[in-house]
């Protein structure tokens, strides 16, 4: 019987049971034929292996077959090559290349360029992540050829966002200080800055503030956002809170004033304050900027 006619699950079982005999150099004649078929379901399949059901060698010669489905015609297989890239990625030079290029594609579909986007994250190389944003930072503020609005500055966002939850702090950093040499992108860069800071590590928190401080001397209104988005919610130890806090009284500035009333007031609960800590608010309410001041003044002392 011709293997068209079998029934899809049939086929899709046929190659399953392949992959244990992938020491014979057969079995991957016939994966081959299985990613030039015109068998979609099959080729997701194909996507869907782990590469902990191979040896590291060969996983290096599996990683291509996934990079070219990653170009598939189909997008539910594009896409789901695109997200399988995530683990397989290491094990190819190509992977980088294939990521990128879906990722920053302005013809792309929203759902291809946000799976490129997503293995990006998390494989979280940063040689590769560097080259999307470049690419995306050169785009602008330009139109796609369907007129959509900003799609390069929207997968940056989401490029961004994924990041800033991610676990690759190195990768985090070194696309917050690219983004941060262009004006209009600075948002992001600060966000990306603002959630890797190690608050159980007072000194350097303070330390990585104060160059959220200067990134933002310029952006008051961006500084309050950030504060109220994420410093508000952070996780820090009263005494932490105390040293960070004065630390920026002391350096005196809208924007450390700003973080600083954010950082007193969040701490006030129901228990009664230090005495220290009124002080440092009473400080902020006499601040020479008005702004600072009505934020002082809107926190509640306890």
């Amino acid at each position: 019987m011709a293997s068209e006619e079998l029934h899809r699950d049939t086929r899709i079982a046929c190659f399953s049971a392949v992959k244990p005999m992938l020491s014979v150099e057969a079995a991957w004649d016939i994966l081959y034929k299985a990613v030039d078929a015109d068998e979609p379901f099959v080729k997701q399949a194909l996507c869907d292996v782990s590469t902990l059901d191979f040896t590291h060698e060969l996983r290096r010669r599996y990683a291509p077959i996934v990079i070219r489905l990653a170009k598939d015609e189909h997008m539910d297989v594009k896409c789901r090559a695109l997200q399988a890239l995530a683990a397989w990625a290491i094990y190819s030079p190509d992977a980088g290349s294939a990521l990128v290029n879906s990722s920053t594609n302005m013809s792309a579909r929203e759902s291809e360029w946000k799976a490129a986007v997503q293995s990006l994250v998390q494989w979280g190389d940063t040689e590769s992540l560097l080259k999307a944003t470049r690419a995306l930072l050169d785009h602008g503020d330009e139109s796609d050829d369907k007129g959509s609005d900003l799609p390069a500055v929207r997968r940056l966002k989401t490029l961004c966002d994924s990041l800033q939850r991610g676990p690759h702090a190195a990768a985090s950093y070194a696309v917050a200080t690219l983004v941060a040499e262009h004006e209009d992108f600075v948002p992001h860069a600060a966000r990306l800055r603002a959630a890797r800071i190690d608050y159980d590590d007072p000194g350097k928190a303070l330390e990585d503030l104060r160059d959220l401080v200067r990134l933002l001397s310029h952006r008051p209104l961006m500084a309050l956002r950030l504060r109220l988005e994420i410093l508000d919610h952070c996780a820090i130890s009263p005494a932490g809170m105390d040293t960070i806090a004065r630390g920026l009284i002391d350096d005196g500035g809208t924007v450390a004033g700003i973080f600083a009333v954010g950082l007193i007031a969040r701490e006030g609960g129901k228990e009664k304050w230090s005495e220290g800590r009124r002080e440092m608010l009473l400080e902020l309410r006499r601040h020479p900027d008005a702004d600072v001041r009505d934020e002082a003044r809107r926190a509640r002392m306890q």
